[in-house]
């Protein structure tokens, strides 16, 4: 088991102090400490991926906001044949990574607008001046969603400190994902879920102020309001029930064999069928159209 625990610990390929800072939160043994910094000193993917590049410039700082998802960062980055848009949020440090097959930017919009339509619209968007983020589908899209675009200066990129750091650690996580034969997401669940520091939670703590479920055991307690919360939602769903119930009565069981009609929800028409047997979940059964399809 500690085998197991050592290696979701260490998925994502992250180095010792964070994979220290993962177990801390969630899990403990005699000689934790020794094991985990044995295991990261023994990867090989990490050794070959870790090694420092020549001294480089100082990043220009942003002034830190006052809440999530009220500053975010936006870049686009080549790896391995492929094209990715990846977003970080100035407070929580969480990252939204998407594949591009079109490199434009409608499609560069469109995924930024599924993440602003679930987590709200930020106030500032901070990115370099690559053609998806300076056209004029750009401007209309800033427009429309009302928010600032900052573009950092086109011959040093690190004044977008933030983002060049992110690249950085999500191009090196999913290269050992791939190089580890092991799944990408999770990889980067691992980042997701990791504290920042000794002091500070895991970018999606910060972002959704609650601990996210991993492969990492760990307990999320529920606090009083949350128990609140369940209880109304139960109340909500039982009254629903009984408007639904008021015109709706129980089915008899259909046994097997008999001739039944089946619906094409796509055109609405009615074909025969015949019931082979219960499927084994509730109201459903595996039936047999005449041209022997099993449905």
């Amino acid at each position: 088991m500690k085998d197991v625990i050592l290696d979701r610990l260490h998925n994502g390929h992250q180095g010792i102090e964070k994979c220290l800072l993962r177990a801390t939160e969630n899990v403990f043994w005699l000689g934790m400490t020794k094991d985990i910094t044995e295991k990261v000193k023994e990867c090989s993917i990490c050794e070959r991926y870790n090694r420092k590049s020549q001294q480089k410039q100082p990043l220009l700082q942003h002034e830190v906001p006052r809440g999530p998802f009220e500053k975010v960062a936006a870049d686009i980055f080549h790896l391995d044949g492929q094209h990715f848009l990846l977003m970080a949020d100035y407070y929580s440090k969480m990252v939204f990574v998407k594949s591009l097959k079109t490199m434009t930017s409608k499609e560069t919009i469109d995924y930024l607008e599924s993440v602003f339509a679930i987590h709200g619209i930020p106030k500032v968007v901070i990115s370099d001046n690559a053609r998806q983020f300076t056209s004029f589908e750009f401007e209309n899209f800033r427009k429309q969603w009302e928010f600032k675009h900052v573009t950092s200066s086109p011959h040093f990129p690190q004044s977008n400190g933030l983002i060049e750091r992110t690249v950085q650690t999500v191009k090196n996580c999913l290269k050992k994902a791939k190089e580890k034969k092991e799944n990408p997401q999770l990889a980067l669940l691992s980042l997701r879920t990791t504290p920042i520091d000794n002091i500070l939670p895991s970018p999606a703590q910060l972002l959704f102020n609650r601990k996210v479920q991993s492969q990492i055991p760990h307990i999320i307690r529920h606090d009083s309001k949350s128990e609140g919360i369940t209880r109304h939602l139960e109340q909500r769903q039982a009254v629903q029930k009984g408007y639904f119930d008021r015109q709706a009565h129980d089915l008899p069981p259909l046994l097997e064999n008999p001739q039944v009609s089946v619906q094409d929800t796509g055109t609405g028409l009615w074909s025969p069928a015949t019931i082979v047997k219960y499927s084994g979940e509730p109201r459903s059964y595996i039936i047999e159209t005449p041209d022997g399809t099993t449905l």
